[in-house]
């Protein structure tokens, strides 16, 4: 059986779609364990998954003997009061961010994210001002107040998004830039290709399936 490590939710829609691909095949299933730990790629180098569904920097994995294949590309959201410049606009891209406070949580799955915005706010010519926070409650956003300088970053795939106003004085404004996303990737050691190709095919076969069938949504390319 193989070990798939990573973030605490694995997509589903692919996940499940990937496990009826391994099983209609006869292969090996995929059991899944969430890895909340800063050093995830140490542990998949370490042996301890086969696999891992994560937010990645590119380019350190060839140093350390890994490889990966895109899995999903979720696009930005802003996050932000009611009562903040931006709650009147439709949406947002990461210039109209550049003087606005990010949201940083300070936990193990949520660093990974994190280095996605930081990157891709470097990309657009500035490092984002933050506000810490040490914890994440990953099913309740609003438990953390906004001040009107407070941008949240968030996935577009989120399906609570669209109750997140009922709840709170918050709008939620799409980031249009085509940089602006997070994308998860299946990463695995290269000398481990032939043990893990089966769920890796299964992965591939999965989003073409979801792609084919016009649910595209967050599931497009991701490099």
């Amino acid at each position: 059986m193989l070990l798939v490590g990573g973030h605490e939710v694995v997509p589903g829609v692919i996940g499940s779609a990937a496990a009826a691909v391994l099983g209609i095949e006869g292969e090996a299933p995929a059991s899944y364990n969430s890895l909340n730990d800063t050093n995830y790629l140490e542990q998949l180098v370490e042996g301890d998954a086969d696999i891992l569904l994560a937010y990645a920097e590119l380019d350190k994995l060839d140093n350390l003997g890994l490889a990966y294949i895109p899995l999903i590309r979720s696009p930005f959201v802003a996050m932000v009061s009611m009562d903040s410049p931006l709650a009147s606009m439709k949406s947002v891209t990461m210039d109209d961010l550049r003087s606005y406070r990010f949201v940083k949580f300070a936990d193990g799955y949520s660093l990974s994210g994190w280095t996605n915005i930081e990157r891709v706010c470097q990309e657009h010519g500035y490092t984002p001002r933050t506000r810490a926070v040490l914890g994440r409650t990953y099913m309740n956003y609003c438990a953390i107040p906004l001040g009107v300088e407070d941008v949240m970053i968030l996935q577009a795939s989120m399906p609570q998004l669209r109750y997140l106003s009922d709840f709170s004085r918050v709008t939620v404004l799409p980031v249009t830039d085509d940089d602006a996303a997070f994308r998860l990737y299946a990463i695995y050691k290269k000398d481990n290709y032939e043990r893990v190709r089966p769920a890796l095919d299964a992965y591939t076969r999965a989003r073409k399936i979801i792609l084919n069938h016009g649910k595209s949504g967050t599931l497009v390319d991701s490099e």
